[in-house]
């Protein structure tokens, strides 16, 4: 019992039943009861108990004997656990397995060398009952049992030997027709299994049933029939396109749209050479541009892109609207692209005509003063044009209103009947309508409009639209009630003026008189448009009278003023103040004349007592002229500044007493002398050419010059000049002169320290280009070194090898920002001390653009594209070709640094007038709106920039050498959308 785990001593007189397992207790107890004495037993296999716990398998034989008269049991027993424990392994595997095969949808058979069946499962067939029949038995035997025929047997026979002899899996698509007719597809493959030996174990039947696939495939075939039937006959154009845009298939109206045969589509190209495609603005499209390579390109639809086909059958031009689809593979493969595309032509012709038709409203309404609308009585909307918005001031959306919103304008006042002769004008049969009315403006005031419509009418007479015209009489208006009002002013002021007043026709008759007339001379109204005006003129004054009314009527004169007399009813002479205006027509015919008429009898009468006092009068002006003389002279004599009277020889008259405090003269020392004896040899040139200036051109200018002191110093004197004349003719001149010695002096202290700082800037600008320098060279050597150092890692396998190349770029990109710094401070500071180098010349900037361009695009190394677009030849510029190529570099680097992956680049050039225009933009990152002012200052770098290197005087260096090339720079920005950089440039002729 050893094997147990137990020693003998330990189980000896204990029953077997103690160790049996209980499961096993009952057979082991009938095994025993049919033992015959004397006879061996065949082994029983059982578990017995473990010391461990065990069970361990045995099989044990047994032998019944007697001994002493009592029966024993001998037997051999042996530890069959680990047979037995494989055996259920193998059991189990095989349980497994066909619990697997026993669930696969797929029909699963297994035959013998013979043929015959060894295993099927219940997807194979369904019944239990024939399953288990058909074990052991062929196809014949199944066909038989079945009552089917027994082609499908002898069809399976010729498959399984052919299998056998071939050694190699077969394949094929089997069809049963059941006893009701109706079919069945199964896809059968049989695969041999051979022995070590070569002999065939067994041979593995495969089957599936494809009955539904299979028609699914015919409902396919079918349903692609009638789509391809459906393709070549719709009226749409579709062409299928291979992965590289060369056509695979095409539809009926394909060819008839685009005007060539199947044979000259097939296999070629979108964009083939010889189609010539154009967009909407005439440009040729590009190979990118096509919706297929888009498609192909980008892997996703392309909708809706306009494109002009010039058809060679038809020899026109055709316009497509154009949609492309890719088609994938299960595995996401591009299969191929659906190209469909209808004929527009019609449609785009119709909106160009509807768009020439826009533009001849909105040209009409910008050129001419009325605010043009345009009424849709069908969808109730107004289109207003350009002139309304100038007119009133409102503005809608895509210029179109509501007619209730547009009624809500017309004053409350004028509504009513604005409605009401509307609506006549509407049910009547009438085209024309006009109406005047009060309009509302933005501003809150109303305008007085005369609105003048054409009413469009359909086949039944139906108002369909309506075509206005509003003109603003406002004016108009105004002027018509001011008339209205001056003339009824002109009738007040006429009657109840404190003058007389009347109208006189052409041959003078008096046509209207005031009372006051009447009362001036006597004369009822009645009685005086019996008689001319000259009638009642006294006859001294009459050739005057006559003289005056001929410059009138000749047009010499609008109106005159006389004096002269009339003659009174009671025949005393009444003298008046008389003036006569002429009134006109619009033929320039006059109509009348208007006299005002004032009484100066009273005032005559005084001029005759004051001529007495004439005489008188003079001489008391003659005695105040000395005293302004003499006035004139105390104040001269007592100003501080120096005031002096010279002859026309500059020889001094007069000289005010100031002389002794400014030069330290006295006047009568320098009386009969000229101011040149004394003014300081330097100055004496230019006084002179001030002196000529002044006599012969008039020029009034002041002038400073240094003059000689008593004491034998000079000081300087601001002197100012007015011309002295008698009768026209120069006789003199009066000066006046200031102490300015003071303000040279702080003028001297100026200039010295103006050059004293331009000498610290040009030490600064020396300073700096020799710092500049010295710091070149060593950062030169540290380049070179770590360039050096690169090289020679790579080909050492070193442990931190990635590291030290890392920290090795790190260290030329700081030494390249350095540099770049250094660069860019040297320019400003060569720019600050005058020393940049300016040398303008004519040449083209469209060249210097394109090798700009192919130089920046080079030194990238990210995917963007630079699109360019240069609407001439050639761009003449009178400019320095350094300045250029720097501004035009920073700019399109800064461009393509800051929309890495974000967008292609855009480089405009094109001329506006007068004026070369460079447009650079990109649609990168942008800038904040709160940085732009501040972009143009020197170290300034926009708030989202970090990570980008850049040392932020790049854009005041391009401003600076922008102006001094006499262009200008603006910058338009969004966050988040891009930049956009224009530069202008005079043109140069030739």
């Amino acid at each position: 019992m050893t094997y147990l785990g137990h020693q003998p001593h330990e189980i000896i007189g204990k029953k077997n039943l103690l160790f049996l397992h209980p499961d096993d207790v009952e057979m082991i107890v009938a095994f025993f009861n049919t033992i015959d004495l004397g006879r061996v037993t065949n082994e029983i296999t059982y578990r017995m108990l473990h010391k461990d716990g065990h069970y361990v398998w045995h099989a044990t034989s047994v032998k019944l004997s007697t001994k002493n008269g009592e029966k024993i049991y001998r037997g051999n027993c042996r530890d069959i656990t680990e047979y037995v424990e494989a055996q259920q392994k193998i059991v189990a595997q095989k349980e497994f397995y066909e619990k697997i095969l026993d669930r696969l949808p797929t029909d699963v058979a297994v035959f013998d060398s013979n043929h015959r069946y060894t295993y099927l499962n219940p997807a194979a067939i369904k019944n239990n009952e024939l399953r288990k029949f058909i074990l052991g038995k062929n196809d014949y035997e199944y066909a038989k049992h079945t009552g089917r025929d027994d082609t499908f047997a002898k069809m399976r026979r010729i498959k399984f030997l052919h299998a056998l002899e071939s050694k190699s899996i077969i394949e094929w698509e089997d069809t049963i027709e059941s006893l009701d007719d109706q079919k069945t597809y199964h896809a059968r493959k049989l695969t041999p299994v051979f022995k070590d030996n070569g002999t065939l174990e067994m041979m593995v039947g495969f089957g599936v049933d494809i009955t539904k696939s299979k028609r699914i495939q015919e409902e396919i075939l079918e349903s692609r029939q009638l789509t391809k039937s459906i393709i070549q006959n719709v009226a749409v154009g579709i062409l299928v396109q291979g992965p590289q845009s060369e056509i695979l298939e095409n539809n009926k109206a394909a060819c008839e749209i685009l005007g060539l045969t199947e044979d000259q589509l097939l296999g070629r190209a979108s964009y083939d050479d010889n189609w010539k495609v154009i967009h909407l603005d005439g440009s040729t499209f590009i190979v990118d541009e096509y919706p297929v390579s888009q498609a192909i390109k980008n892997l996703k639809s392309i909708n809706n892109i306009v494109m002009g086909v010039h058809r060679p059958m038809y020899n026109d031009l055709v316009w497509l609207l154009v949609d492309a689809i890719p088609v994938f593979s299960d595995c996401d493969e591009l299969l191929y692209v659906i190209c469909s595309f209808k004929d527009i032509t019609a449609l785009k012709n119709a909106e160009d005509a509807l768009k020439i038709s826009n533009e001849r409203f909105i040209y009409s309404g910008e050129a001419t003063s009325e605010a043009l609308w345009d009424w849709n009585i069908i969808t109730d909307k107004i289109y207003v044009g350009g002139s309304y918005c100038d007119l009133f001031g409102h503005k809608f959306e895509n210029s179109i209103i509501k007619r209730q919103e547009y009624e809500n304008f017309v004053h409350s006042e004028d509504k009513v009947s604005y409605l009401k002769s509307l609506t006549e004008a509407l049910i009547s049969d009438t085209h024309k309508w006009s109406f005047e009315y009060r309009y509302l403006k933005f501003d809150g005031t109303y305008a007085y409009v005369n609105d003048k419509v054409i009413i469009i009418r359909n086949k039944d007479g139906m108002a369909i639209r309506i075509i206005g015209a509003m003109q603003d009489i406002t004016k108009e208006k105004k002027l018509k009630d001011e008339l209205q009002q001056s003339e009824e002013q002109f009738k007040g002021a006429f009657q109840h003026s404190a003058v007389g007043m009347g109208i006189l026709d052409i041959d003078g008759y008096w046509i209207e008189v005031n009372d006051r007339l009447c009362e001036m001379l006597g004369y009822s109204k009645k009685e005086f448009k019996t008689f001319t005006c000259q009638e009642i003129t006294y006859f001294e004054d009459i050739p005057e009278d006559i003289a005056n009314k001929e410059k009138l009527v000749l047009g010499k004169t609008s109106n005159f003023n006389i004096e002269k007399r009339y003659i009174h009813k009671n025949k005393s002479l009444v003298w008046v103040h008389f003036s006569v205006s002429l009134v006109r027509n619009n033929m320039g015919e006059i109509q009348h004349y208007i006299p005002q008429i004032i009484n100066i009898t009273e005032r005559k009468k005084i001029e005759e007592v004051n001529k007495l006092l004439t005489d008188e009068n003079n001489k008391n002006k003659s005695i105040q002229l000395n005293e302004a003389k003499s006035m004139y002279r105390l104040l001269a004599d007592n100003t501080v500044d120096l005031v002096c009277l010279h002859n026309s020889n500059t020889s001094f008259q007069y000289i005010s007493p100031s002389i002794k405090k400014l030069l330290g003269y006295t006047p009568e020392e320098l009386i009969g002398k000229s101011p040149l004896d004394y003014v300081h040899p330097e100055n004496l040139k230019e006084l002179l050419e001030k002196f000529y200036n002044f006599i012969e051109k008039k020029n009034d200018e002041s002038v400073q010059c240094r003059f000689l002191t008593k004491q034998g110093d000079y000081k300087w004197l601001e002197i100012k000049a007015s011309i002295i004349t008698d009768n026209g003719v120069t006789i003199g001149f009066q000066s006046s002169s200031r102490d300015i010695t003071q303000q040279k002096e702080a003028e001297e202290i100026i200039i010295n320290t103006l050059t004293r700082e331009r000498e610290l800037n040009e030490l600064r600008t020396n300073l700096v280009s020799t710092i500049s320098h010295e710091f070149r060279t060593p950062m030169t050597t540290i380049r070179t070194s770590a360039e050096l150092i690169s090289m020679y890692l790579e080909n050492q396998n070193l442990e931190n090898g990635s590291r030290l190349q890392k920290r090795i770029t790190i260290i030329t990109e700081e030494i390249d920002r350095i540099v770049e710094l250094m660069n860019a401070v040297l320019t400003i500071s060569k720019e600050d001390s005058g020393k940049t180098d300016f040398k303008p010349v004519k040449f083209d900037l469209k060249e210097l653009c394109i090798a700009i361009i192919e130089n920046s695009h080079s030194n990238q190394n990210n995917n963007l594209k630079i699109q360019t677009y240069f609407k001439k030849d050639s761009f003449t510029v009178f400019a320095d070709k350094k300045l250029m190529e720097y501004s035009l570099f920073n700019i399109l680097n800064n461009a393509i640094k800051y929309s890495e992956g974000l967008g292609d680049i855009i480089f405009n050039l094109f001329t506006r007038e007068n004026t070369i225009v460079l447009e650079i933009i990109d649609f990168g990152i942008g800038i904040p709106e709160k940085d732009q002012s501040k972009l143009f200052n020197t170290f300034f770098r926009a708030s989202n920039t970090s990570g980008f290197p850049g040392t932020g005087l790049g854009l005041y260096i391009v401003k600076t050498f922008t102006e001094k090339n006499s262009g200008t720079i603006q910058l338009d920005s969004k966050l988040g959308k891009g930049t956009k950089v224009t530069l202008q440039f005079p043109l140069q002729n030739g």
